[in-house]
């Protein structure tokens, strides 16, 4: 499994974890979406081509957050799209961009921990 983590670096913002085990994070429900045709190195180079799009100082709330890269690693991966709700409030936000504070439009990245608080 691959994961988006943004960060104020210009390194990549994906990286690998086990399935459910993203500390800090809920997990409530699994859903397929398809089923993967390709051999493993395909896959990792499907997660090559997406890391040169992700860069972990790039994140965007409205525009480019971890739902959009599920949503692009998804259709290459399966051909199909993640669940329309999923990003439901990210475009909701693209609609009403003119009325959000500026900073929920920002790419700059907060960095907290688990059991810290937020911080630039």
């Amino acid at each position: 499994m691959y994961c988006a983590h943004y960060c104020s670096y210009p390194t990549t913002g994906i990286f690998e974890g086990e399935p459910k085990q993203c500390e800090g994070f809920t997990f409530r429900k699994t859903v397929l979406i398809g089923k993967i045709d390709m051999g493993a190195a395909q896959g990792r180079a499907v997660m090559e081509e997406l890391t040169k799009v992700y860069r972990g100082n790039a994140y965007n709330l409205i525009t480019k957050n971890c739902n959009h890269f599920c949503n692009d690693s998804c259709i290459r991966l399966t051909g199909n799209p993640i669940l329309h709700w999923v990003n439901r409030l990210a475009r909701i936000g693209f609609m009403c961009n003119c009325v959000l504070p500026v900073t929920l439009n920002s790419t700059k990245a907060m960095h907290h921990g688990i059991d810290e608080k937020p911080m630039e």
